[in-house]
């Protein structure tokens, strides 16, 4: 039976820094991250094996899944308005050593396409935020 291909897409917020805590982040942003690990902390793999050394800075992410949509763009938008509320903080870490990254993760299996309008990238560019965008192929 073939595989059923639905429109689907992510976002993440993902944010790196040299010092701050992924629990700082997570209280001033009031976003519940994926996942995240602190500078300093023995680097493991997903499945909690230690891979030996430490973490040289701290990772935080969130991700926003999306079904049955193909405006990604209109989805990021959501997002980032969300944000803005956040923007000083945000804009602090990416002045301050890190990095804040908005990536659109989309499958490699469904034709999708969208169009950022100007409005969108000024806002990202408010956030101090990087846009990324991947594609995942999948095989049937």
């Amino acid at each position: 039976m073939e595989k059923r291909r639905r429109k689907r897409y992510e976002i993440n917020l993902l944010i790196n820094h040299p010092v701050m805590s992924p629990d700082t982040i997570t209280g001033r942003l009031k976003l519940t991250p994926q996942y995240s690990w602190r500078r300093g902390e023995p680097r493991r793999n997903p499945i909690g094996t230690e891979l030996g050394g430490v973490r040289s800075e701290t990772m935080w992410r969130h991700v926003i899944r999306e079904e049955g949509r193909r405006s990604f763009f209109a989805g990021l938008r959501n997002f980032v308005d969300r944000l803005r509320a956040h923007r000083r903080f945000l804009s602090q870490i990416a002045s301050g050593g890190g990095r804040v990254e908005l990536i659109v993760n989309l499958p490699g299996n469904v034709n999708m396409g969208d169009v950022l309008n100007p409005q969108t990238l000024r806002l990202i560019a408010d956030l101090g935020a990087d846009l990324g965008v991947e594609v995942f192929p999948e095989n049937d």
